[in-house]
């Protein structure tokens, strides 16, 4: 019953209202999003998302003239460990062994979004 959040932050938005009741990716990316600057429950808008005045008067640092950049990020991610570890595709619920993977996925603005995993651990 929720939709993707990430569409309407990368617009402006401040506000964006979820149902709390379901525990889904969307909530579960609120919960990460608002959880940073410290945990207190809001996150200052990108300076690119400021109006025209804010930029002028010197509060925002940089404009941002809307083109897209190609800039290439390098993320690098350690798995140390996990749980609730998901069957790699194609295998049996009801098999005993798992052999297990790690799937991370980067939300965000279309051009960021990307999903990898860990090769499966075979019978762990």
């Amino acid at each position: 019953s929720n939709y993707d959040p990430t569409v309407a932050w990368n617009a402006g938005c401040q506000v964006v209202a979820l149902n709390y009741q379901t525990k889904s990716m969307p909530v579960w990316l609120s919960q990460g999003k608002f959880s940073d600057n410290g945990g207190c429950g809001f996150v200052l808008k990108p300076d690119f998302l400021l109006p025209a005045a804010a930029r002028k008067s010197g509060t925002a640092t940089k404009h941002w003239d809307a083109k897209p950049k190609d800039v290439e990020v390098t993320l690098t991610i350690r798995v140390l460990s996990g749980h609730y570890f998901p069957k790699p595709p194609g295998q049996s619920d009801k098999s005993e062994v798992i052999d297990p993977y790690v799937e991370v996925c980067i939300f965000g603005a279309e051009p960021d979004q990307s999903k990898a995993s860990t090769k499966h651990v075979s019978n762990n």
